[in-house]
């Protein structure tokens, strides 16, 4: 999904949660062959008619990405962010800690 390509995933557990069936990728059963074949039949036909619908999904797929998980996304960069600024503020302390301390 995050590459832009129309997902394909199983209807259990986590893709089941992100996937919205037709709008940001599709759902397979994996113990329901044909109709899994007949939605990636579909999907592959659809395509055919209508030039835009790989890019729907695709978009879909992406937007689906960003609603679920920008906030998340956010606050790792900021909790990054903020851990490298500690880190920097501890070597700074510690270098100024071994000026003051003089040579040895």
């Amino acid at each position: 999904m995050t590459c832009g390509l129309p997902t394909f995933a199983t209807a259990y557990g986590g893709p089941a949660e992100i996937i919205v069936h037709g709008v940001s990728g599709f759902h397979i059963d994996p113990y329901q062959k044909d109709k899994a074949a007949e939605i990636l039949v579909g999907f592959f036909e659809k395509c055919k008619e209508d030039s835009t619908h790989w890019d729907k999904i695709s978009q879909g797929g992406l937007q689906r990405i960003y609603e679920k998980y920008a906030l998340l996304l956010l606050f790792l960069w900021l909790s990054m962010r903020r851990a490298v600024a500690m880190d920097r503020l501890f070597e700074a302390a510690a270098a100024e800690e071994s000026l003051e301390d003089g040579p040895n």
